[in-house]
């Protein structure tokens, strides 16, 4: 009898060895880091090209603003003096919010009806300021923004914490009518909140984005026509993607999203 043993051919043996495993995980942990890296990349240049395209849409109603009234808001008749007298007050302090974008939603009113520079008991009830002229085709002619798509933009903590269903009797605190842009969802601060129509009533909405900006005299040496030794900008500015406004604007850096609408004479 003869005595044979058939040993395995290790030539044809199948399976990978632990190094082999470890080769393969780590080629896939990162192709899988490659590829959120590239979706957070994509995801972040669709939200700046939707930014882009609603600045470019605020910017336009800006302009037919400007193209029927001859002024642009907040600027000339429209200023806050012009409008509301030399004396502060909160509803010209709400007025000359850069968040505020009420005047694209309702006509600007005079408050300082007796030019006296004060706005008080001896003035007469507001009017519109360049109220449309139907035979010069002339004067604030809007809404020229869709009224559902404001926010407004509330800085009182006691009406923060109201119920939705609060906040269709009104606020009590100081607002604006703003539009907030794509970037980043997050609390506007502990004394803010924002509130959304939803079905004929005002809804509170915690989370939400910045409100986009409108200067008159934007002034930051990170945009060529807009710097600080000139006489700054009228300008649409989006937060960005880090959600808030630069503070320094002198250093020729910006995350901010910049839409000039007129470089200042």
């Amino acid at each position: 009898m003869s005595n044979q043993h058939n040993f395995p051919n290790k030539k044809s043996q199948q399976g990978f060895t632990l190094i082999e495993l470890l080769v393969v995980v780590s080629v896939l942990a990162a192709m899988a880091g490659i590829a959120a890296v590239a979706m957070d990349g994509y995801e972040q240049d669709a939200q700046e090209q939707l930014v882009q395209t609603e600045m470019k849409r605020i910017a336009s109603a800006i302009y037919r603003f400007k193209e029927d009234t001859g002024y642009f808001p907040r600027d000339g008749i429209f200023s806050g003096d012009a409008l509301f007298g030399a004396d502060s007050g909160d509803e010209k302090t709400d007025y000359n919010k850069t968040e505020n974008l009420e005047w694209l939603f309702v006509s600007p009113r005079v408050f300082d009806t007796n030019d006296d520079d004060k706005v008080d008991g001896s003035d007469a009830a507001p009017f519109e300021r360049l109220a449309w002229d139907v035979n010069r085709s002339r004067g604030w002619n809007g809404p020229y923004l869709e009224p559902s798509s404001q926010n407004y933009v509330v800085n009182n903590v006691t009406v923060c914490g109201l119920s939705e269903a609060n906040f269709d009797t009104g606020f009590d605190g100081k607002q604006s009518a703003g539009l907030t842009d794509a970037f980043e969802r997050n609390t506007l601060g502990a004394e803010s909140c924002a509130a959304v129509p939803y079905s004929g009533n005002w809804v509170r909405r915690e989370f939400t984005g910045q409100a986009y900006r409108y200067f008159t005299a934007y002034k930051n040496d990170a945009v060529t026509d807009c710097l600080q030794s000139g006489n700054g900008c009228i300008a649409l500015v989006s937060a960005g993607t880090d959600s808030a406004l630069d503070t320094d604007l002198t250093d020729a850096v910006t995350n901010d999203i910049v839409h000039i609408l007129r470089v200042n004479p």
